[in-house]
């Protein structure tokens, strides 16, 4: 941020214009008290910390090598292997607390500062934080309780399961009915209705965040990310699967075989899919699009095999049981990002993968003998 803009926002207005971790908010909005003293909303909740774990590998079915990796700031954004430190996720409540844009940035109006665990965005330091550099409109006052489902990461289906609804599911079950307010950052539409309703939360106290929106809250239960960027852990799949009531077995012990579709999805469009199934019969093909969220859950608790191109509907790879297979199909010369990778072998499933070229298949035959190696017999 312009350094004479920062200034002017110190000492000529009302709006934030620094960062402070939530740490020094507390111990600057509550120094040492007697004991004898008014009671606070502010402080955490409940802290959920998941211990260091090892980089999982993932097996390139049809031999190719580990391939481009996603960069940033000059450097490959993700490890390929190695160990990840411990990872804690705080739930914090506050007093009075701001609530700024579509990302949900949270403030505190008396010290006039953004709370760093939620000014991350993709790109930008905390202190560079967009809320620090506009003008927004008055606030609406929230009265009672509100809880915010919101974050730096976008409108993907991912997202929507991995970061908004997990920071639901981390809030402990019985805290839950007091609150009056969700303040959500996903997209206002039926798929997202439709997950929020599984998850109990009743539509009519849903507020929907954009890019102007700018909220002061009587008091707000707010958390860092869930699992951090592209860290999927086994306690928050748990915790999601607890909220959103998932089927804890498959129906069958074979399991189904899933090809997820994108027909007719710009760059995600295998156009020689039909092709590929007509070797393997057993998969059934489904547009995930076409299903209600408890259907899709049922869906994925069922399968033992889950396979299609690169899309965020290997989410639901929170829902599987057992052990299984996925096979994910990679645009040909697209960089690899380890998600989907991530996210099945925290679920003890196999992540297999294959860079193709999705217009035609350039050896079909090859590719065929690749994959009955690697799927189970049918």
């Amino acid at each position: 941020m312009n350094t004479a803009r920062r200034q002017r926002t110190r000492w000529f207005s009302r709006r934030p214009w620094r960062s402070l971790p939530i740490a020094e908010i507390l111990a600057r909005r509550h120094p040492s008290s007697p004991l004898h003293a008014p009671e606070s909303c502010d402080g955490e909740i409940t802290a959920h910390s998941y211990p260091a774990s090892a980089l999982p590998a993932s097996n390139p079915f049809w031999g190719h090598s580990p391939g481009e990796q996603l960069v940033a700031e000059g450097k490959p954004r993700f490890l390929t292997g190695g160990i990840l430190p411990a990872h804690t996720t705080h739930i914090w409540s506050l007093a009075q607390a701001g609530v700024v844009g579509d990302g949900g940035a949270v403030y505190c109006p008396q010290l006039r500062a953004l709370i760093t665990e939620t000014a991350r965005t993709i790109n930008q330091r905390p202190e560079h934080h967009p809320a620090l550099n506009f003008v927004r409109s008055p606030e609406s006052m929230l009265a009672g309780v509100s809880v915010l489902l919101a974050g730096p990461f976008g409108q993907a289906h991912y997202h929507l399961l991995w970061d908004m609804l997990a920071k639901l599911a981390l809030i402990p079950a019985a805290l839950r009915p007091s609150i009056n307010h969700y303040l959500v950052s996903a997209a206002d539409n039926a798929v997202s209705r439709d997950w929020l309703q599984t998850a109990n939360v009743p539509l009519d106290r849903v507020i929907w965040l954009s890019g102007g929106s700018h909220f002061l809250c009587e008091q707000l239960l707010f958390s860092s990310l869930p699992g951090d960027c592209t860290r999927p852990t086994p306690p928050v799949r748990t915790a999601l699967n607890s909220l959103l009531h998932t089927p804890a077995s498959r129906s069958s012990p074979l399991g189904r075989w899933l090809w997820i579709s994108r027909r007719g999805q710009p760059l995600r469009d295998l156009l020689w899919e039909e092709q590929l199934l007509q070797v393997f019969p057993r998969f059934e093909r489904v547009d995930l699009s076409d299903l209600s969220a408890v259907d899709q859950m049922r869906l994925f608790s069922d399968a033992s095999v889950v396979a299609g191109p690169h899309g965020s509907g290997f989410a639901n790879l929170a829902f599987v049981n057992g052990t299984g297979d996925v096979i994910e199909f990679l645009p040909a010369g697209a960089s690899r990002n380890p998600l989907y990778a991530r996210t099945a072998l925290r679920a003890g499933w196999r992540h297999n993968w294959a860079h193709v070229d999705f217009a035609r298949p350039s050896d079909l035959d090859s590719l065929v003998r690749s994959l009955k190696t690697t799927l189970p017999p049918s």
